[in-house]
């Protein structure tokens, strides 16, 4: 059977679709392995400075005031404190910011493959040509 226009069309969308259900896929698993960082965070690397000398701790940080503050639960911050490398709260923050990066990038790649399907409909509508408005 010779492959018609409409049937490299179809396959090709039908491609995309797989594709894109793959990636959802992905991403629902990433979900259900933990929390994952809101968007726009990051954990930053910062030096306090003691009696005794400096010490380095971490914090997550967001681009708008996102966490409840640690002396009024009703206001905002930007940072979140978590306290040493290596403590529970800074290890984990890392791991939800990687998850975070991860589910972004795999949406990304499902937009682009939206994208492409769209040009796939505009590819199968038969093309117009302008009216003829030369007398």
């Amino acid at each position: 059977m010779k492959a018609t226009p409409a049937r490299d069309l179809a396959a090709r969308a039908e491609q995309i679709k797989e594709a894109i259900a793959l990636l959802q896929l992905e991403i629902q698993q990433l979900e259900s392995e933990g929390n994952f960082a809101p968007t726009d965070t990051w954990v930053m690397r910062y030096k306090a400075r003691s009696q005794k000398g400096y010490y380095w701790y971490y914090k997550l940080q967001a681009r708008e005031a996102i966490f409840p503050q640690a002396t009024d639960s009703t206001k905002r911050s930007k940072y979140k404190h978590l306290g040493k490398a290596g403590s529970p709260e800074h290890i984990d923050a890392v791991i939800q910011v990687a998850r975070r990066g991860k589910i972004d990038a795999l949406q990304r790649a499902m937009s682009s493959l939206y994208e492409s399907w769209l040009s796939l409909y505009e590819e199968s509508q038969p093309e117009s040509t302008p009216p003829n408005t030369s007398k």
